[in-house]
C-alpha cells in the first residue's frame, strides 16, 4: 500500500496523481481550437487530423469503450509536480549527453568518458 511503501534506489517509485479530475476538460481549449482570430497554417488534412486527435468527447468515448482499468494506467492523471520532475530529469539527461559528446570530441580520457556514460545511464534510468 502507499502508506507502507519504501522507496529504494534503482527501483520504481510511486507516481503522484491528482485527487480530482477536471470537471470540464473542454474549457482548457476554449477559444483556441475554433478561433477564427488565428488561422491555422497547417494543410487542411493535417488540421483535421489534429482536431480529430484532440477531440475530448471522442477521446472520452473511445476510452470508455476500451474497457481499460484506469487505476492501472494513470496516464493523463499525473500531478503537475510529477510532470515537472520528469521535465527536470529530461533536462539533466540532455545536459549529460551534451557533456558526453563534448568529452568524446575533445579526446578526454577513457575514465572521464566512462563516467559520463554512467551519468547518462543513471539519469535515464531515474527518468524511467
Amino acid at each position: 500500500t502507499r502508506v507502507s511503501f519504501e522507496r529504494k534506489p534503482g527501483k520504481y517509485a510511486l507516481v503522484k496523481r491528482p485527487r480530482t479530475r477536471l470537471k470540464d476538460p473542454e474549457r482548457l481549449f476554449q477559444g483556441i481550437i475554433d478561433s477564427s482570430d488565428c488561422p491555422c497554417s497547417l494543410s487542411e488534412n493535417i488540421e483535421d487530423l489534429f482536431k480529430f486527435l484532440l477531440d475530448a468527447e471522442e477521446l472520452t468515448s473511445a476510452y470508455s469503450r476500451s474497457n481499460i482499468d484506469s487505476s492501472r494506467v494513470p496516464f493523463g492523471q499525473l500531478a503537475l509536480s510529477t510532470i515537472q520532475a520528469a521535465e527536470r530529469k529530461i533536462s539533466e539527461i540532455k545536459h549529460n549527453l551534451t557533456s558526453l559528446k563534448e568529452m568524446t570530441e575533445n579526446g578526454k580520457s577513457l575514465k572521464e568518458i566512462k563516467a559520463a556514460h554512467e551519468s547518462v545511464a543513471k539519469s535515464s534510468s531515474e527518468f524511467y
